[in-house]
């Protein structure tokens, strides 16, 4: 057991790659376009979000939501 243990271990390491097969400069081009794709998304995400927050509090900015006296009598 403390064998598969210790083989467990190095492959998580990635010691033992050749365990899972190398991978062959093809396949490394190929993984890389859809690897690609999902950083650009994860960062349009995260821009879109961004750009939400800030349009969000630029909105309660003018509205005056943050004010503790309302800025027109009569609200």
């Amino acid at each position: 057991m403390r064998f598969l243990v210790r083989r467990l271990e190095a492959f998580n390491r990635d010691e033992l790659s050749a365990w899972r097969g190398a991978q062959s400069l093809l396949t490394k081009v190929v993984l890389f376009v859809p690897r690609l794709i999902e950083l650009l998304m994860m960062y349009a995400i995260g821009l879109v979000a961004l750009a939400a927050i800030v349009l969000l509090m630029a909105i309660g900015w003018v509205a005056g939501l943050d004010r503790k006296t309302p800025s027109r009598p009569g609200f």
